[in-house]
C-alpha cells in the first residue's frame, strides 16, 4: 500500500491551471466518454482523488489573500491608532504645562501684590501710631492747660471771697460800732419854744 505525500498549495494550483486549460481547449459539444467510466490518467501519476476542486481552490486563496490584507491593514491601523495616541498625549501635555506656567505667573503676580499692600498697610501703620502719639501729647497739653486754668479760677474766686467778706465785716463792725456809741450818748434836750 502506497502512502502518497500531501500536496502543496503551488501543486495545487498548477494541477488547477491544466485542469481549466484542458476545459477550455476541448471543443464544445463533443464528450469524450471512457469505458467503465475511469478517470482520465494524470501526467504526475496522482489518483484524481487528490485533484482538488477549482472553486473551492480560489476561494481558499482568495481567503488567505483578503485574510493577509486584513492582516496589513490591522498593523496600520494599529500603528496609526498609537500614532495618535502620542499625538493626543504630546497635546495635551503642552495644554497642561501651558495652563500650568499661567497658573504659575498668575500666582505670582497675586504675591508680588500682596507683598505690595503688606508693605504699604505696616508703613501706613506707623503713620498712624505716629500721628496717634501727637493726638495723645496734644491732648495730655490741653487737659493740662484745662486743669491750670481751673487752678486759677478757683485761686481767683477764693480771694475775691475773701475780699468781699473782709469789706462786709468792716462796714458790719462800723455801723455796729456806730450805734453802740449812738445809744450810750447823754441825749441833747432841746427846749421848747413857746
Amino acid at each position: 500500500m502506497e502512502h502518497h505525500k500531501p500536496m502543496s498549495l503551488s501543486y495545487m494550483m498548477t494541477v488547477s491551471s491544466q485542469v481549466g486549460e484542458s476545459a477550455v481547449n476541448e471543443p464544445s459539444g463533443h464528450h469524450h466518454f471512457h469505458d467503465n467510466h475511469t478517470p482520465p490518467p494524470t501526467s504526475l501519476g496522482y489518483p484524481s482523488s487528490y485533484l482538488p476542486d477549482l472553486p473551492k481552490l480560489q476561494l481558499s486563496v482568495e481567503q488567505e489573500r483578503s485574510t493577509d490584507d486584513d492582516y496589513s491593514l490591522g498593523g496600520g491601523s494599529r500603528v496609526a491608532t498609537l500614532a495618535e495616541r502620542r499625538k493626543r498625549n504630546k497635546n495635551a501635555s503642552a495644554k497642561y504645562r501651558q495652563k500650568k506656567n499661567k497658573q504659575q505667573v498668575k500666582m505670582r503676580q497675586t504675591i508680588d501684590q500682596l507683598k505690595e499692600q503688606g508693605s504699604f498697610m505696616k508703613q501706613r501703620l506707623i503713620d498712624l501710631q505716629i500721628e496717634n502719639q501727637k493726638i495723645k501729647s496734644l491732648n495730655d497739653n490741653l487737659r493740662g492747660e484745662i486743669f491750670s486754668q481751673s487752678m486759677l479760677h478757683r485761686h481767683f474766686d477764693h480771694r475775691h471771697y475773701q475780699t468781699h467778706s473782709r469789706t462786709s465785716h468792716k462796714e458790719s463792725y462800723s455801723t455796729l460800732t456806730h450805734s453802740h456809741r449812738t445809744m450810750y450818748e447823754p441825749s441833747k434836750v432841746v427846749p421848747r419854744q413857746f
